[in-house]
Parts: C-alpha cells; sequence; structure tokens
C-alpha cells in the first residue's frame, strides 16, 4: 500500500453531525504517514437526531426502532460521502476503503 486514498466517518454520542473525511494514507520507510485531504461535517436531520438521541442508554428500545435507524444512518452516512466527494473533486474510482466507527 504505497499510497491510498480512505475514507473515514463518525458521529459522535452529541449526535450533531456526521464527520467525515477522505486521507492520503503513504508508507515512507517502514512508517505510514496520513494526510487529512477535505473535511466535512454533514448535520443530522433534527427528526433524526431526535431518534438517536432517544435510543441511546439507559433507554429502553424496540428491535424495529433499532432496525429503522440503522437504515437511516447508513443512509445518511452515504450522503456524508457523496457530498465529500462531491467537495474534493476526488473521484469515487480513486477511493481504496471507507471506515466506520460503528
Amino acid at each position: 500500500m504505497p499510497n491510498c486514498l480512505i475514507i473515514g466517518l463518525m458521529s459522535g454520542t452529541s449526535v450533531d453531525a456526521i464527520d467525515a473525511a477522505i486521507d492520503r494514507i503513504s508508507t515512507v520507510s517502514d512508517r505510514y504517514a496520513a494526510k487529512v485531504l477535505r473535511h466535512i461535517e454533514h448535520p443530522w436531520p433534527p427528526a433524526v437526531r431526535k431518534r438517536l438521541l432517544a435510543v441511546m442508554a439507559p433507554a429502553k428500545t424496540a428491535t424495529e426502532e433499532l432496525c429503522q435507524l440503522n437504515v437511516l444512518v447508513s443512509q445518511h452516512f452515504a450522503a456524508a460521502v457523496e457530498k465529500l466527494l462531491k467537495e474534493s473533486k476526488i473521484p469515487r474510482s480513486k477511493i481504496a476503503a471507507i471506515g466506520s466507527h460503528g
């Protein structure tokens, strides 16, 4: 892996926005180096944010709600990636991997 582009995604417990970044990962001798090429914040829609906050521990939550939120979160993470790629003008074919904290 001499040089590749990776997208990283996360949303913290404040659930204010999705952070998305494109990083260039390269090797220098036996070490890795990383450089952030572009970073964006993609705000959660208020209704989705409210639902996400409502299921956080110690809340009791139905499995159905968690499944619906799983789909919504993935759709918003995908939208954040699309926005990041558009703003960075980096073609998706140049991205080696996308990582998310979960």
